[in-house]
């Protein structure tokens, strides 16, 4: 039963011939007949270009941030190292501690932290980082086992 105003589409369908097969492009260019707006390729290629100069870009790591690997246990490291720190003024004590990642570091106590003994201070000793806290002065308790 095939009559003029439909025709098979080859696979044994019959579709109306003034419809167009689905998904066919209507005039404008879209599926759905609308011209295109070219909002979204604006939208691509602003994105493309404002983000062109960040690509790739990131801070170098400094020649501090770069150190060896720690070789000796942070405690011989800590003990050999103590007597030199604690000699800088505004030292007051140090320890073995971690950083914010969890990572082992040395800690170095001081009074005040002043932009001087920041300096003074190394960032890394033997491999191991070095985290300086501020924490006034630390006086020692009466013994209370007497």
């Amino acid at each position: 039963m095939h009559d003029a105003s439909s025709e098979s589409d080859g696979g044994g369908r019959v579709r109306s011939a003034d419809r167009p097969p689905p998904f066919a492009c209507r005039p404008g260019g879209r599926p759905n007949g609308r011209p295109r707006s070219g909002w979204r390729e604006v939208v691509l290629a602003s994105t493309l270009v404002l983000s062109a100069p960040f690509a790739g870009c990131r801070p170098r790591p400094s020649q501090e941030a770069v150190s060896p690997p720690p070789v000796r246990p942070l405690s011989d490291v800590l003990a050999a190292h103590t007597p030199e720190l604690m000699k800088l003024p505004g030292v007051v004590g140090t320890a073995e501690s971690r950083l914010g990642d969890g990572r082992a570091c040395i800690l170095v106590m001081v009074v005040r932290l002043t932009p001087e003994l920041g300096r003074r201070v190394p960032r890394t000793i033997e491999g191991w980082p070095v985290r300086i806290d501020e924490t006034g002065e630390i006086h020692a308790m009466p013994d209370s086992g007497q």
